[in-house]
């Protein structure tokens, strides 16, 4: 029988938010940010454990998170690194045993537990999966000084990379691996393992799923809850 893990990560310093914390814990009616993200993992049936990969120094909020999201499941906490991939190599090897491994960007609340059901049931049949969102903008290949236009590119043939990026665990514990060997850093775990494993399978997500990245975000994260939790 299989195991699925997911491994969240919260180690970020925010620093685009300007607000001088961790935007995981930014609150929303009184709750924070995280617990958010928290529950649709916990409400989603294909995942069996959850791996919490924190600050040491903000333990105390993960843990208000953990208990405002209502999961009916132990979490796991995990100190995370001085970058995101190594905070993601610290999560994967605490998740050691796993089948299965979801990693998620904690400041991506507004993710569904349908949505992550569907990455990972692409998974169980490719190996490698992540979500993705069309890309509706027109977008510019920039000059090398950003100043300029060299070209406009065919967002027909783009795709806006999200998580979870899930993956069977010794492929993307073994691809991490050896990026730390060769001190390859990737943009995000797809990079990785791209890289050293195999292509990944892409999921079109059916809900909205931004990453809380600058103040703007916040906002229409934050109506967009607002309307969830009037909806019922």
């Amino acid at each position: 029988m299989y195991e699925t893990a997911a491994v969240i990560v919260a180690a970020g310093d925010s620093t685009r938010m300007k607000l001088g914390c961790n935007k995981n814990y930014i609150e929303h009616e009184g709750r924070l940010l995280l617990s958010y993200t928290l529950a649709a993992f916990g409400q989603c049936p294909e995942v069996d454990r959850i791996v919490l990969v924190i600050k040491d120094s903000e333990r105390e909020s993960a843990e208000r998170a953990v208990a405002q999201a209502g999961i009916g499941r132990d979490v796991m906490f995990v100190p995370g690194a001085d970058t995101r991939q190594g905070s993601v190599f610290s999560g994967l090897t605490a998740a050691q045993g796993c089948t299965y491994a979801a990693i998620h960007d904690g400041a991506r609340c507004l993710i569904s537990p349908a949505d992550i059901s569907r990455v990972l049931k692409m998974t169980c049949e490719t190996g490698a999966a992540t979500l993705v969102s069309r890309v509706n903008d027109t977008c510019m290949w920039l000059t090398e000084d950003r100043t300029q236009t060299e070209c406009y590119l065919d967002r027909a043939r783009m795709a806006a990379v999200q998580t979870p990026q899930c993956f069977l665990y010794d492929r993307i514990m073994r691809a991490h691996i050896r990026a730390r060997e060769d001190g390859f850093t990737g943009t995000d775990d797809t990079g990785i393992y791209r890289r050293y494993e195999g292509k990944v399978e892409l999921v079109y997500s059916e809900n909205i799923n931004w990453k809380i990245t600058e103040p703007g975000d916040l906002e229409l994260a934050e109506a967009i809850l607002r309307f969830r939790e009037e909806r019922g």
